[in-house]
């Protein structure tokens, strides 16, 4: 053998050998690591339902076990909590909605929340009944079955079924953390305060207590009738709400808020509902009732009462929907939250017009005073979107002021509506020598013409106007007043020249 192969030899040799090394610290050192590493994470959750080397087919992680059924004993209660459809129901001690908020917390502590420390391996029934666990606080009983991948698989399979019991004891004044032990395990472990707080709940805290529980979108109707009030509220076109006898079209942000604030009336008690309850509550005599009617679904009728409980007077409300009934204490803002007139829920927008169909602008400040005329440069809407003045100069426009002022003008609303088709205009002191705006498109067509009239009898702060609708309008005169009917509002005058000159057109 020449030096050259022995050379060889050796160095295949030492290759070898570090390969080996390489491959035992890989799968003897680092997988090794990475299991332990997995195993860790597994045991730390409260729920882990796969083992730590459980991958889906294509090798990423498997999908979420998806919850069934849950059992909570806390504060004096067992509710049994159970999925239906895409809902979750109480089904003991009672049959009603869950509310939803409080049982996705809960389904999210038992995913995700992790065990902090270890404080006893071996506890002793002394440090047990110490940690507030003998008895336990609260107990949680969760049931989930593991999805085989295919579209609602895996729920008819016992070998994919998965439960787990978790006992809570008392807060650790410390650092706010839980004391909790983990079905048959021995050890007592320490998790955040923010677990306790999901899991520790009575049956009250887990029930639905929205009046309304549905969302604006699947509403179809309105019906609501008080002894002061009363108005069916309708969609209409392009699924807009309109008021019904006479039809208006009401005020989108109006029936938003109020619907908002009957939502954030929230129950504060439940009643067993019975006949004399309804006649102590009120709600068969009521104050104010309402029916919706959704896209889909049975309509939901609430009846307001009040009644007399000792020194207070206190709201209730029978929220009925099919079969289900539901009587409970509101707080007393709830009776008025709808109990709106119709002209509050009109919609009193002055002008109706699309800001990108602008391309021309004709003030009239009113009297003898001249037009101010101004131009899109390019009226096609193009890329181009310069304002120039026309009349009774030509300069070019400050830009921003003609943005502000077609922004502002889209905004205005309207304080109070009055006479609708008025035979004589000019007793509000509107007429062709008014302060005028006029918006017009590419072609000439006018799209909306606001005109200000004399000042409300009595209302300083406020004018009659005529907007896009034949009715007698008031507005806030501050509104007005910030209209630039001025021509150097509008001219943008070009900086001064280096001869300290200005070179452009005098605004004067």
């Amino acid at each position: 053998m020449t030096q050259l192969q022995k050379n060889l030899a050796g160095i295949g040799a030492l290759l070898a050998v570090v390969a080996a090394l390489g491959l035992y610290a890989y799968f003897g050192v680092m997988k090794t690591e990475e299991r332990e590493a997995q195993r860790k994470e597994v045991s730390e959750k409260l729920f882990a339902p796969r083992g730590a080397d459980e991958k889906s087919p294509d090798g990423g992680l498997p999908p979420a076990a998806v919850f069934t059924s849950i059992v909570v004993r806390a504060k004096g209660d067992t509710t049994a909590l159970e999925k239906r459809g895409d809902d979750w129901w109480i089904a003991s001690p009672l049959n009603a909605r869950a509310d939803k908020p409080a049982v996705d917390q809960l389904i999210s502590q038992l995913q995700y929340a992790k065990v902090k420390a270890t404080v006893e391996e071996n506890p002793t029934d002394a440090d047990l009944t110490r940690y507030g666990l003998a008895p336990p606080r609260f107990e949680v009983t969760a049931y989930a079955y593991l999805p085989d991948g295919k579209e609602g698989g895996g729920q008819g399979d016992p070998s994919r079924r998965r439960e787990v019991k978790l006992y809570g004891g008392i807060e650790n004044t410390f650092d706010g953390s839980t004391y909790l032990r983990r079905g048959n395990e021995k050890p007592v472990y320490a998790v955040d305060g923010s677990a306790k707080l999901a899991l520790e709940k009575s049956t009250f805290d887990l029930r639905d207590k929205e009046l309304l529980a549905t969302d604006e979108p699947s509403l179809k109707q309105i019906d609501f009738k008080s002894k002061a009030n009363k108005y069916v509220l309708a969609r209409g076109e392009a699924n807009a709400w309109q008021l019904k006898s006479p039809k208006q079209p009401a005020d989108a942000t109006a029936v938003t808020s109020m619907l908002s604030a009957l939502r954030g009336d929230r129950a504060i008690a439940f009643a067993v509902d019975t006949a004399e309850e309804r006649k102590r509550t009120g709600v068969d005599s009521p104050a104010a009732e309402v029916t919706f009617t959704l896209a889909a679904g049975d309509p939901i009728r609430i009846r307001f009462g009040k009644a007399k409980v000792g020194n207070d007077e206190k709201a209730f409300a029978l929220r009925e929907s099919g079969q289900e009934a539901v009587l409970a204490e509101v707080p007393l803002a709830a009776v008025s939250a709808l109990d709106k007139s119709p002209l509050d829920l009109r919609d009193k927008t002055v002008l109706a017009f699309n800001r990108e169909e602008v391309a021309r602008i004709s003030l009239s400040p009113g009297g003898a005073g001249a037009q101010i005329v101004l131009q899109k440069a390019a009226a096609d809407a193009g890329s181009n979107q310069d304002w120039a003045v026309t009349a009774p100069t030509a300069a070019p426009a400050k830009k921003w002021a003609i943005s502000s002022m077609l922004y502002s003008l889209g905004g205005l609303k309207a304080t109070s509506i009055g006479d609708e088709n008025p035979k004589d205009w000019g007793k509000y002191g509107i007429s062709a020598s008014s302060r005028t705006v006029t918006l017009a498109d590419k072609d000439g067509k006018v799209l909306a013409k606001l005109q200000v009239g004399k000042e409300v009898n009595g209302k300083g702060n406020a004018v009659y106007v005529r907007g896009s609708r034949n009715a007698v309008l008031e507005m806030d005169s501050a509104k007005i007043s910030e209209l630039p009917f001025k021509l150097p509002d509008l001219i943008d005058s070009p900086p001064q020249g280096a001869d300290g000159g200005n070179s452009g057109v005098s605004s004067n």
